[in-house]
């Protein structure tokens, strides 16, 4: 289980392009039978993004990791509160925030 959470600045870096493009091709490649892992690199990628599209894509793609595997719900609640934060969803972020 995962004890730290990474500092704020790291999880407001967006990725570079190139860096992002190679998440996207891994999920895509995996299609429907992404893994939880795959998934999740995708997602943080996008929550990670300047690009409200991707931020919104992101936080779609964390809230299925959230329902469907328990064991990831810590990260997806951090992840999951910056990815709304971002897009101006206060009281959503701060709602995951307080069940950290």
């Amino acid at each position: 289980m995962v004890t730290e959470l990474p500092y704020a600045l790291d999880a407001e870096t967006p990725l570079s392009p190139s860096e992002l493009n190679v998440l996207r091709a891994q999920y895509e490649k995996e299609g429907e039978m992404a893994g939880v892992q795959t998934k999740f690199n995708y997602a943080w990628g996008l929550v990670k993004s300047n690009n409200r599209n991707d931020q919104q894509l992101g936080v779609r793609l964390l809230s299925d990791i959230f329902r469907l595997s328990p064991e990831r719900r810590r990260e997806c609640l951090y992840y999951l509160a910056l990815g709304n934060y971002k897009l101006g969803n206060y009281a959503e972020a701060r709602r995951y925030n307080e069940l950290l």
